[in-house]
């Protein structure tokens, strides 16, 4: 089987610490070379990356996945590949990232739902991707050794560098190898040195590229008055190097706060080293009951596991069941049994599909732009900022109604959180809405609530449903505004009647459940609606309806602050308004709705209005909503703020008596 390999020329940016270690090292003494064509954040790179696999027409494409800020380009690529019937396989090294990433799950999913087929190293890391990608098959086949030993171990010692670099060793060394992050736990290592020192005369080396800056680890083992015991290697160790610095070390340390797997395990079981490690992840799973396993972020317990593993050294782990043949029978038959997704068919039809929707778009947003424009020069308006004024304070309350109908659901699903919470939550994550990328405030607002314990089966259910609110809310006042509209037919008025209990029927939990079921099936998402009580949905819709009324009156009052128009026209302004929302809402490809609404709305308004003042009333009216949001924005994030202190100061933890002494209990549940 021949194997083309291609890689990125950039990880990282050089701003980030990351990006400032440089390039990964040439891997040298290997026959295998690679493409470095990609770099993650540069689209121009990704179509060159698709043009050298285009050109290959491979059986089959295999991609390394470890982090979603890879996402998109890999989706690009994965996406590609399966449009012209080339099967792709994932290998995933972790589903969710080790550190806070925002959005993770939204790139993690449009990433790996290209795949045919997932490949896990762990079954924790699994058990996430089918959570995360339901649908997709996945397979566990766990990490091999990266390196093979040489010889028996400790051969490499005859002739080892290490011990020279690390110098004068007065006991035993324990070894910490590979990528110095926050997630894996070398401070608490640091910290378990002075009671390992206690015990025996133990020395920690520690070698691998920093993505933490070693002077805090530095600082941190003099503070203890370990300097001495604590001998940092900071930068690549070469593959020829490893050997040889394994055979210098007596026990492994596996510190590691959270995990996925670590492929340092199978280097040790090939250099015949015992571990200390941690029971986080997939690492137990692989380690068996060889090794000593101690909770995560325990010092003590670490520097007790490392003190019994220096006195009375444990087997080392076995050796993994999956080796490179086992990887190369897995990948070999792949292309044979694996079938790309009807994606690949007719792979132009989508693209041509958005592209005419979008030139639609365009094409009426600039016309009517372009025709009110030109009509501007005989526009009168004149400014009534009594008028503005009472518009914008019915627009406050308005986005009052909003957050109180999404709390309502909230406490409807068993969720209660503060009203300031609920407020910051909803106003933040509405203001992501203006950034390009369909429903990412939807995104934002799962995050959000997400950070504050709200279940994720809940927070979907009541995002889902609140939007469907709202723009049913708007349906309904703009049908509601037809028999107002100046020379409409009966027809119209009919129509008006018959949809409004069409509305009521479709609120109604038990369809919007099966809407929900018939949802996940044709996305192959395995959502299971979060039965409300209606008496919450009955609430949050009046809350919704009185959200709509406030804003139809509000959006008359701005107009007529600029317009003189009757009062009779009140109806028809509103209606235009709400139909224009919902039209932004339908069309997410536009941020924020930018264009669309605007278009929309002096569209319907030159019913009774010139083209070029239902413009002028469009973009005020838009300019207005944009000052109010980040106001009460601003306001929502003060108040919760004072809300949590004032809430931190009364649940401070008091002291109780335990037969040890005084020790702090918290209050606060969530710990």
């Amino acid at each position: 089987m021949a194997v083309e390999f291609l890689s990125f020329r950039r990880l990282y940016p050089r701003w980030t610490r990351a990006g400032r270690g440089g390039d990964a090292p040439e891997v040298t003494g290997s026959p295998l070379t690679a493409s470095l064509l990609l770099v993650a954040w540069l689209p121009w790179t990704w179509i060159s990356a698709w043009r050298r696999i285009a050109r290959s027409r491979p059986d089959l494409l295999l991609i390394q996945w470890w982090h979603p800020a890879f996402g998109p380009c890999l989706a690009y690529l994965a996406r590609r590949a399966r449009r012209v019937g080339v099967p792709v396989a994932f290998v995933c090294h972790n589903c969710r990232p080790h550190e806070p990433t925002p959005l993770w799950r939204t790139f993690t999913r449009r990433a790996l739902r290209h795949a045919d087929v997932l490949f896990a190293l762990s079954r924790p890391v699994a058990a996430d991707l089918e959570r995360v990608v339901p649908g997709i098959p996945v397979r566990v086949v766990h990490h091999p050794p990266n390196i093979r030993s040489a010889g028996a171990p400790g051969s490499a010692a005859k002739v080892n560098p290490w011990i020279e670099r690390i110098g004068p060793l007065d006991g035993p060394v324990i070894l910490f190898f590979g990528y110095v992050r926050p997630y894996k736990g070398l401070a608490d290592l640091i910290d378990a040195m002075p009671a390992i020192r206690a015990e025996a005369p133990a020395t920690l080396v520690v070698a691998g590229p920093f993505l933490e800056s070693p002077k805090l680890f530095v600082r941190q083992a003099e503070m203890l008055g370990v300097a001495e015991a604590v001998r940092l290697f900071p930068g690549y160790v070469p593959d020829d190097e490893v050997e040889s610095l394994f055979a210098t070390a007596d026990v492994l340390a596996l510190p590691y706060r959270s995990a996925s797997q670590s492929g340092v395990v199978p280097l040790a079981a090939s250099f015949g080293l015992p571990v200390v490690a941690t029971s986080t992840g997939g690492i137990p799973e692989v380690i068996g009951h060889s090794g000593i396993i101690v909770p995560p972020e325990d010092s003590a317990a670490l520097a007790a596991g490392l003190v019994q593993a220096i006195r009375k050294p444990p087997p080392p782990p076995a050796s993994a069941a999956e080796t490179w043949e086992t990887w190369a029978r897995e990948i070999a038959f792949l292309p044979a049994t694996v079938r790309a997704g009807a994606e690949r068919r007719h792979p132009g039809l989508v693209r041509t599909a958005q592209v005419l929707l979008w030139g639609l778009v365009a094409y009426f947003v600039g016309s009517v732009l372009v025709r009110g424009i030109l009509d501007l020069h005989g526009a009168r308006l004149s400014f009534n900022l009594w008028l503005l004024a009472a518009s914008s304070l019915l627009l406050v309350v308005s986005r009052v109604t909003d957050v109180a109908c999404w709390r309502v659901l909230l406490r409807g699903a068993g969720a209660n959180l503060r009203f300031w919470t609920a407020a910051r939550i909803f106003t933040t994550a509405e203001l992501v809405r203006f950034l390009p990328g369909g429903a990412l405030h939807l995104a934002a607002r799962y995050r959000f609530a997400s950070k504050v314990g709200v279940s994720p089966l809940v927070i979907v259910t009541t995002t889902g449903l609140d939007l469907v609110l709202r723009i049913v809310g708007g349906l309904v006042l703009f049908v509601a505004s037809i028999p107002f509209w100046p020379a409409t037919t009966g027809f119209t008025d009919w129509l008006a009647v018959a949809a409004i209990p069409a509305f009521v029927v479709l609120l109604h939990p038990k369809v919007l459940g099966g809407l929900v079921k018939l949802a996940s099936r044709i996305l192959r998402r395995n959502w299971v609606p979060v039965q409300l009580p209606l008496r919450f949905v009955a609430e949050a819709g009046a809350l919704t309806a009185l959200g709509w009324i406030l804003r139809g009156v509000s959006v008359f009052l701005a107009t007529r602050s600029m317009v003189p128009i009757s009062v009779g026209l009140l109806m028809p302004v509103a209606g235009a308004f709400s139909l224009a929302w919902v039209l932004g809402v339908v069309t997410p490809f536009v941020p924020g709705g930018l264009g669309v609404r605007e278009a929309a709305s002096a569209s319907l308004m030159n019913r009774f209005l010139p083209l070029s003042s239902a413009i002028v009333v469009a973009i005020v009216v838009r300019l207005q909503g944009i000052a109010i949001e980040l106001g009460t924005t601003g306001l929502a994030v003060a108040l919760d703020r004072r809300a949590e202190r004032r809430t931190s100061i009364v649940e401070a933890p008091t002291p109780r008596l335990h037969s040890s002494g005084l020790e702090p209990v918290s209050s606060d549940v969530r710990e």
